[in-house]
C-alpha cells in the first residue's frame, strides 16, 4: 500500500518484491481483492502503474553478452545459489523454492541478497533476467561448438 501512487515509489516497491501496487486512497474493497489476486499468483497494478515500471525497466542497462564465464570468476555462485536462480527464472516464490529445496524462506532470502551482490543485480527480475541470458549464452555456445564439430567431421 502507498501513500501516494507517483513513479518512484510503484517503481521502487517493484524492486523490493511487491506483487500488487494499491494507493491507501482506495476502497477497501479493492484491497480485498488486491490481496486475493496477489495470492493466486499474479500481479496487481493499473495500466499507469505498469507503465512506471516498465520505463523503469527500459531505462536499466541491458544485460546482453553476459555468459556463464562470468559465473567463474571471484563472485562464482554455489551450485546451491545456481538451483535457486534457476527457480527464481521459473517464477517460483521464495515460499515455492524453500518448499522444493528443503530450505527455510528465511535461507532463500539470504541466498537471494547474495546473489545480487554477486551478480551486481538489483531484484529477482534482473536475477530472473541474467539467468535467461546465462542460459541463451551456453545454448549458443553449445551450438556453435555442435556446428563446428561437424564441420570438422565433414571435412574429414
Amino acid at each position: 500500500m502507498l501513500d501516494a501512487v507517483e513513479r518512484a515509489a510503484v517503481v521502487k516497491a517493484v524492486r523490493a518484491g511487491a506483487r500488487g501496487v494499491l494507493s491507501c486512497d482506495e476502497p477497501f474493497e479493492l484491497l480485498c481483492k488486491c490481496i486475493r489476486v496477489v495470492h493466486q499468483g499474479q500481479i496487481w497494478a493499473n495500466s499507469q502503474e505498469l507503465r512506471y515500471v516498465l520505463d523503469a525497466l527500459v531505462r536499466t542497462p541491458r544485460m546482453d553478452g553476459i555468459n556463464t564465464k562470468h559465473l567463474k570468476g571471484p563472485n562464482s555462485l554455489t551450485e546451491r545459489e545456481l538451483n535457486v536462480v534457476s527457480l527464481v527464472a521459473e517464477g517460483l516464490t521464495n515460499r515455492d523454492i524453500s518448499q522444493q529445496l528443503s530450505l527455510s524462506e528465511h535461507t532463500v532470502r539470504n541466498y537471494l541478497f547474495r546473489m545480487f551482490s554477486k551478480l551486481g543485480t538489483a531484484n529477482r527480475l534482473e536475477l530472473a533476467i541474467y539467468a535467461l541470458n546465462c542460459k541463451e549464452s551456453a545454448e549458443g555456445s553449445r551450438r556453435e561448438e555442435s556446428s563446428r564439430t561437424e564441420a570438422t567431421r565433414l571435412k574429414s
